[in-house]
């Protein structure tokens, strides 16, 4: 039955891949394309995405035993069979973890490939798949522990393959579990880079391994003997306490054993958790739960029991009869399971969990919890108990029992489209990076801009109606000049400057936060902007604004002061002169004089006599009436306006870095300041494109752990 195609043809290409969890109770399998997104989709089995790992089979002759149905089928068709029908049908379940061990290795390797034989035909006729085996394209990759031997390792890749899969690749079980919450993106490379503890609690097996980019999967541990199977036989026991009139047939108490008590197990499990996340939240005492089960011969049993007691009788198990017949024909240390004295299954686990973990070889990240029996809501606190991490880094999927088969899957698909991805983010981010550095450049300009004006606006407020209270009511020029300067000596310049000192670095946070947040966005990345650029990561110092003062203080007083006041001085008397207002004694003044005050040279070139005879002129109704002739109101707003944009260009000017226009920068700016601006440009667009690469160099991170 195995997939192959004619001779002489060659494999197709490559479509994706099927993953196949062979688990001791449930089985799933997941097929991912290389053409779709990573999200594996579930190949039905009988119907479901999991099936129950069981055959129900029948004597046939010298033929062997035939099998009558797989899964849930198997177990409800059991159900049905008279006594005397039963004699010749078999029920086989539990058989995986047996498959090298003990006597029962023969029959278990029987049952193993007979159950997957129906497997590969319920996928062969699904539907779903497009393709399957290596030679079509569709390679299959089963899971495997990571605390088993090689021999258990092949044998369980070659039954896959004597059922009809083709050439079939194992991988370690955990590693499937990464894959798949790297690809929903509950885990990040960056974690996966650090550290991560996979827990993988079947109904066989507690197997458990820890895994980072620079040492790979260190040599796993766990027990094979330790899973939910022992937990079974507890409410089997508890079953029959509660029920002595029942009783069953040596095959009818395997059944129960391995199968009614399982699900019952599962459903108490669920019970437990959902009052646990239920909004009334009880006490531990209080939660109980009932049932009333089915039983072989078309008997039903009750079932009462609570989380204490169930927890009481954790730590005092002992194995039934059913499961000492069974321990003895699987494993010699499972034989003399209790014999002395009881076991405490859930410290067993706690030991369990940490005999192979060094703190200090092994930084941890965060904890994944997968298989059926992570379901148990205790395991996530033996976890937090046992590595001391904060329960939300304990990850486990919504559904445990399919994460690894789904894993499996995705887990080829993430490497080969996280390959090509790196690539093209290579190639693609320098068009990115340029976008982004512009735009720092904006907020830089946008911020020195804001800034200048912050300083200066206020200030000019101030002057212009110094300046339009002279020109409405009249006075002294002098005056108004003094107004000016008392106003610009008490200016509060370093408090202004001061206030915006962090303004900048928030500014700068944000434009990272934004573009990071678009640049995942826009590639499918699945990482957490908060995460990657978490407080204090833009380590650049912005300048203290409060170091320009003096510059800045200058800068108003050359362009305000003396300036302003100046050229507010030469037109006024020009004006004044053109009217014949101010007729003795100005107006003999040579005519040199009279042009270089038309060119608005102000104060220093105009003789000192004539300067303060116009400052000191008393401005009445009649005079101002005749120079508001010649110097209009929006005139002298418009130089005011002019002297206001010149303050702030060169403040803005300085506080960039490129210093005034027309004036090289001088030896007593401070030079740490000077050239800070431009510096936080470049070192804000470095970290930028170092987060990135970070991220990109993140989604290698499974090649890192596993180089196949």
């Amino acid at each position: 039955m195995a997939s192959s195609l004619p001779n002489g043809m060659k494999e197709l290409p490559l479509l994706g891949y099927i993953g196949i969890d062979f688990g001791t109770s449930t089985t799933h399998i997941a097929v991912c394309y290389l053409d779709g997104n990573t999200v594996p989709q579930a190949v039905p089995l009988a119907g479901k995405s999991s099936i129950l790992t069981c055959l129900l089979l029948r004597e046939a002759n010298s033929n062997g035993e035939a099998v009558v149905a797989y899964g849930e089928k198997a177990l409800r068709t059991w159900f049905t069979l008279s006594d005397s029908e039963r004699k010749n049908h078999r029920f086989a379940v539990g058989f995986k973890p047996d498959i090298i061990s003990g006597s029962r290795a023969g029959i278990a390797q029987s049952d193993s490939r007979a159950f997957l034989t129906k497997c590969f035909q319920a996928v062969r006729e699904s539907g779903v798949v497009r393709a399957l085996g290596r030679e079509e394209g569709m390679p299959v990759v089963i899971g495997v522990p990571a605390e088993i031997s090689e021999l258990q390792k092949r044998t369980t890749a070659e039954l896959a393959e004597q059922a009809g899969f083709g050439k079939v690749n194992s991988l370690e079980e955990p590693l499937g579990a990464l894959a798949y919450h790297l690809a929903d993106g509950s885990v990040s490379g960056a974690e996966a880079r650090t550290g991560v503890l996979v827990i993988d609690f079947g109904g066989g097996t507690l197997d458990i391994a820890w895994l980072n980019s620079s040492k790979g999967m260190a040599a796993p541990w766990g027990d094979p003997l330790l899973g939910g199977r022992l937990f079974d036989d507890i409410f089997y026991q508890w079953l029959l306490q509660q029920n002595p009139q029942i009783e069953l047939s040596d095959a009818d108490q395997f059944f129960v054993w391995q199968a009614t008590c399982r699900e019952l197990k599962e459903k108490f499990s669920t019970h437990w958790q959902d009052e646990l996340d239920s909004s009334q939240k009880p006490a531990l005492e209080a939660i109980e739960y009932q049932d009333l089960l089915a039983l072989p011969g078309r008997r039903f049993a009750e079932f009462r029991g609570s989380v204490p007691e169930f927890l009481n009788r954790t730590q005092r198990y002992r194995p039934s009869s059913v499961a000492q017949e069974y321990f003895s024909k699987v494993d010699s240390r499972l034989r003399d399971l209790g014999k002395e004295k009881p076991v405490d299954l859930l410290d067993w686990i706690r030991r369990e969990l940490t005999r192979g973990f060094n703190q200090n070889q092994h930084p941890l990240a965060l904890i994944i919890l997968t298989g059926g029996s992570c379901k148990w809501p205790f395991m996530r606190d033996l976890a937090v108990d046992a590595f001391g991490l904060k329960r939300e880094c304990v990850r486990r999927s919504p559904d445990p029992e399919t994460t690894i088969g789904s894993g499996l899957a995705v887990y080829n698909v993430l490497k080969h489209r996280n390959a090509l991805k790196r690539q093209k983010l290579h190639e693609e981010f320098p068009t990115y990076k340029e976008k982004f550095q512009r735009r720092v450049e904006e907020k830089i300009d946008e911020f020195t801009r804001q800034t200048a004006m912050a300083v200066v606006l206020p200030l000019m407020k101030q002057v212009e109606s110094l300046f339009l209270k002279w020109y409405s009511e009249g006075g002294a020029l002098k005056s108004v000049q003094e107004n000016i300067q008392t106003f610009v000596e008490n200016y509060d310049v370093k408090n202004t400057l001061q206030a915006r000192d962090k303004l900048l670095a928030e500014d700068l946070m944000r434009l990272i936060r934004d573009y990071l947040g678009i640049w995942l966005k826009e590639h499918s990345i699945h990482r957490k902007v908060e995460d990657l650029l978490p407080p204090g990561t833009l380590t650049v110092p912005v300048p203290e604004l409060g170091s320009f003062t003096n510059e800045i203080t200058k800068i108003i007083s050359n362009l305000v002061v003396i300036g302003l006041t100046g050229t507010i001085f030469g037109i006024v008397y020009l004006a004044a002169h053109g009217t014949h207002i101010l007729a003795h004694p100005l107006t003999g003044l040579p005519i040199a004089l009279a042009s270089a005050l038309a060119a608005g040279l102000g104060f220093q070139r105009i003789e000192e006599p004539l300067r303060r005879k116009v400052l000191e002129f008393e401005w009445g109704q009649n005079s101002l009436k005749a120079l508001k002739l010649a110097l209009s109101e929006n005139r002298l707003k418009e130089k005011i306006a002019e002297s206001q944009q010149k303050a702030i260009q060169e403040i803005q000017d300085l506080l960039k870095g490129a210093g005034p226009r027309d004036q090289a920068p001088t030896a007593a700016r401070p030079s740490s300041s000077w050239n800070n601006l431009q510096e936080l440009r470049a070192r804000v667009t470095g970290q930028f494109e170092d987060i990135v690469n970070k991220v990109i160099e993140d989604l290698g991170v499974l090649e890192e752990i596993r180089r196949d």
